[in-house]
């Protein structure tokens, strides 16, 4: 399935974040990422944030790239709000352009999986000869929607 390009409109997410390197991320012992959503559903801050919008979708944002994708970045997970909140660290995704890629996952463990195809399809679409669109490496995010859509996007340049 052939990504979507998608220009997305500003909007505040509020949650945690951690720095980590796609290196960290491939080895269990040393990734963080899984360790960021663990805190995040444990603490339940999906209902505890300031300010979110009501039945808001999970949001995974990745941001900060040192050097593209063999620096460090880091990665928020959080919720939507209306306004900065108090209790918990915010950032503001800027509009954009983004190649929107779709999967479908009914289950956490589910979600998983898909997510990391998601994430290896754009690997290979940007690493493809001549792709359409060239990455930003300015903002990516991940959105987990509420009937189980997942939807990675990756910020181009614009057009």
């Amino acid at each position: 399935m052939e990504p979507a390009l998608v220009r997305i409109p500003p909007f505040a997410v509020a949650g945690l974040k951690v720095r980590t390197t796609n290196q960290l991320e491939q080895d269990p012992a040393r990734a963080r990422i899984p360790g960021l959503w663990q805190q995040f559903m444990e603490e339940q801050l999906a209902h505890t944030i300031e300010n979110a919008l009501p039945n808001s979708p999970l949001y995974g944002v990745y941001g900060d790239y040192e050097n593209g994708k063999e620096g460090e970045f880091d990665v928020f997970a959080g919720v939507q709000v209306a306004v900065p909140p108090n209790n918990a660290g915010w950032l503001q995704v800027p509009s954009g352009w983004f190649l929107r890629f779709d999967g479908q996952a009914d289950t956490p463990e589910a979600r998983v999986k898909v997510v990391i195809g998601l994430w290896q399809a754009a690997w290979a679409y940007f690493d493809a000869p001549a792709p359409a669109y060239k990455r930003n490496f300015n903002l990516d995010f991940e959105r987990y929607l509420n009937d189980g859509r997942i939807e990675l996007h990756i910020g181009v340049t614009a057009l």
